[in-house]
């Protein structure tokens, strides 16, 4: 594929910037279409223009210009970015973030509806317009629905001149740059409507590296001594051996270096759901230079763990002898040895090992596909803080730099909020309105609904941003502003918190951890945050119990080189503390990336300074909204009176159930790992009887019946 003009050696001199252009076509496509011929059949078909192979199983996918992942944006630091996006979703609305670009020159186009701007509609083009003031690693993916976990992402490389005196590898590659995600079996929107309406669940079933992998179960009728191999010219015994067996073989992504030289790789997560992917290279240990944009100082490790949103430079050193070596991932949480056990592998090949080739050992299962257990994990699941020579949180990196010290050398912040949250037992109205209240469905059907302090989010109808005088007081609310009692009540609003324009804001989030044993991944539209503290406390916490300890000084906070990111994970029963200067006025989205959390109300806006100290967008920028006007005579209309449902034989009214959010225990912590959890069909609760209606209850009352029929008829 031609390179992009922009795709450059850098210059710290302004007259070489450039205004780079790009077209994006969103379309809803099809893994193995037509375009792909005989492939995985005929692995050589797989590269034809408009195949897409990703894992060899078919189903839709949503794309950009028919790849996947999308196309790469690469440029230069202070370079411009145009991006015309033509929307060719069948009747259904988008909209592009660029994930980790602050816009603060241009806040409209952060890319949320609702928030920054109207959706696209269907048929129609969008162009975004913006500045990339700092380097880093980032992407941009579509912030609608569910169109990020279908296909609708790629890159953003933002390159800076080299300083020979700072850099540490000798090349910085496209070809290095890898997405990560989990993957499903079919169109997120269907696995949801079954997870949230149903009893489906939300487990992926595989990962894909740059669209790429084995299906889930490729190995299964392989024999122990069995693997598969590669030679490199003719018809590979890897083709033969595959369609003996019937298997699908789609091309793995394929890393080359040559021996002697160090790698810059640029890692990038779309993780969609609760799928964490821990990543190590056979053999090789990497040099971690590099978060969320934001250079730390240089930490070797053997392997680390990627949370959705996030991005991880490393340094690989091609120091080991001529040959394969397997790039591993393997899945945690939801993709785990309880559940798919989902895993992927990229290759690793030095140069003089022919293309394509393979290691000549399977990594045949989730257990193979682990890290070193014994050597340095950076970034580590639910453990906090890390353990010397063994793990190292996010939290205790250290940043080269910091343009603003004063964010973690002053004492107290300006503005503080501890935002918990978990999966609640509530009766949310979206999935468990008053014909079925979450206490009268089985195991399968209860939803847990993700909160941020017993709210959930509720998107604008107009973006608040560029139509401030649509902005509706009483659909706005936080903690404070709150009527109800959330935590026995279903609350929903426009979560929104405000803060002063220039101001220090720290946030102190919490996951009780009551629930499930669950991970969320939290990212800040607009600015970067420095990293005060992580630290999981016990399996389950709560934030009185964290605010007493702060009082108490015993939970510190970091004040010098705190690493700076905008993605940030927490550990399930603990807290992480973050800071930033709210120095981009504006309405800027803070929420877990975890699609299917964040659909259904896990965020927040931020809203930094008054509208006065907002840009203006452009006059002639799009505006949407309802469209109620009066009319002369006011409409007679039907309203459904909800069916009554039989109470609980303790007496409490399914409609306005008797719990407490607040008051959750962990003896009353469900089993179940998954978002959906409860009892087993079939299975009463302990203390709970089922209402039923017996032989002789039965008797009386046809007694009753017939006696009132006769009557009546006489």
């Amino acid at each position: 594929m031609e390179s992009h003009p922009c795709f450059r050696e850098c210059s710290s001199d302004p007259s070489t910037r450039m205004t780079c252009g790009y077209n994006f076509t969103l379309e809803y496509f099809w893994i193995l279409s037509k375009a792909c011929y005989d492939c995985p059949n005929v692995t050589s078909d797989c590269s034809r223009y408009d195949c897409i192979a990703a894992d060899g199983v078919k189903r839709a996918i949503a794309v950009v210009n028919r790849i996947m992942p999308g196309p790469a944006i690469r440029v230069c630091k202070g370079d411009s970015v145009v991006v015309d996006v033509k929307n060719g979703l069948f009747g259904e609305g988008t909209a592009i973030h660029w994930h980790g670009i602050h816009m603060k020159t241009t806040p409209w186009m952060d890319g949320v509806p609702g928030v920054t701007q109207c959706p696209i509609p269907a048929g129609s083009t969008f162009r975004y317009e913006f500045d990339v003031p700092i380097g880093g690693t980032y992407y941009w993916h579509s912030h609608a629905g569910f169109q990020r976990g279908d296909g609708v992402f790629g890159s953003l490389i933002v390159r800076e001149p080299k300083d020979k005196k700072l850099v540490i590898y000798d090349h910085d590659l496209p070809e290095h740059e890898i997405i990560i995600w989990d993957w499903l079996a079919s169109l997120s929107l269907s696995n949801f409507l079954n997870h949230h309406h149903a009893d489906g669940d939300n487990k992926p079933r595989g990962v894909l590296i740059n669209g790429k992998g084995l299906p889930p179960g490729f190995f299964d009728d392989f024999s122990e001594n069995e693997h598969i191999i590669t030679i490199s010219y003719g018809i590979s015994a890897i083709e033969q051996t595959l369609q003996a067996k019937g298997k699908p073989f789609v091309p793995l992504h394929e890393v080359r270096v040559t021996q002697g030289h160090s790698y810059r790789l640029r890692l990038i997560s779309n993780g969609v759901l609760n799928c964490p992917l821990e990543m190590s290279v056979e053999n090789h240990t990497m040099t971690v230079i590099a978060a969320d944009g934001f250079n730390v100082n240089p930490v070797d490790v053997h392997s680390l763990v990627i949370y959705a949103g996030e991005r991880w430079d490393v340094v690989l050193k091609a120091d080991q002898p001529v040959s394969s070596y397997w790039i591993k991932f393997r899945g945690l949480m939801d993709c785990d040895d309880r559940f798919t056990k989902a895993f992927q592998v990229a290759v690793l090949n030095y140069k003089g090992v022919p293309l394509g080739t393979l290691p000549k050992h399977s990594i045949r299962s989730w257990y193979e596909a682990s890290a070193p257990s014994d050597e340095l994990q950076l970034n580590p699941l639910n453990l906090a803080p890390g353990i010397e020579g063994k793990y190292m949180t996010a939290a205790e990196l250290s940043s080269v730099e910091d343009d603003d010290p004063e964010i973690i050398t002053q004492e107290l912040a300006d503005h503080q909020f501890y935002i918990s949250y978990d999966f609640n037992p509530i009766d949310n109205i979206r999935f468990h309105g008053p014909h079925v209240p979450i206490r009268t469905v089985r195991k399968g059907f209860k939803l847990y609904t993700p909160q941020l302090n017993l709210i959930s989010h509720v998107m604008p109808v107009s973006p608040f941003l560029t139509q401030p005088e649509s902005m509706d007081e009483a659909e706005i609310c936080n903690e404070n502003t709150v009527q109800l009692n959330c935590s026995e009540e279903y609350c929903e609003c426009t979560h929104m918190l405000t803060v002063d324009l220039n101001s220090i804001v720290e946030l102190v989030l919490v996951d009780r951890g009551y629930t499930f044993d669950a991970n969320h991944p939290f990212h800040l539209h607009g600015h970067a945050f420095r990293i005060m503290g992580m630290e999981r406390l016990n399996r389950t916490t709560e934030p009185h119990y964290i605010k007493e300890l702060d009082k108490l000084g015993r939970i510190p906070r970091r004040r010098m080189n705190a690493p700076i990111k905008d993605t940030v994970t927490v550990p399930d029963g603990g807290y992480t503390i973050v800071r930033f200067r709210a120095d981009n006025p504006g309405f800027w989205f803070f929420h877990c990336h975890i699609t299917y959390h964040v659909e259904v109300g896990m965020g927040l806006i931020f809203q930094v300074g008054n509208v006065s100290d907002m840009l203006a967008a452009p006059e002639d920028f799009p505006k949407c909204g309802n469209y109620i006007p009066p009319v002369a005579n006011p409409p007679i209309r039907m309203y459904e009176k909800p069916k009554s449902i039989v109470p609980l034989k303790n007496g409490t009214n399914p409609h306005h159930p008797q719990y407490n959010v607040n008051g959750m225990t962990t003896s009353r912590k469900p089993t179940s790992h998954s978002h959906n959890a409860g009892r087993k069909p079939g299975k009463k609760n302990a203390g709970e009887k089922t209402a039923s209606v017996g032989p002789s209850m039965l008797c009386f009352v046809l007694f009753l019946s017939t006696f009132f029929t006769n009557n009546i008829h006489r």
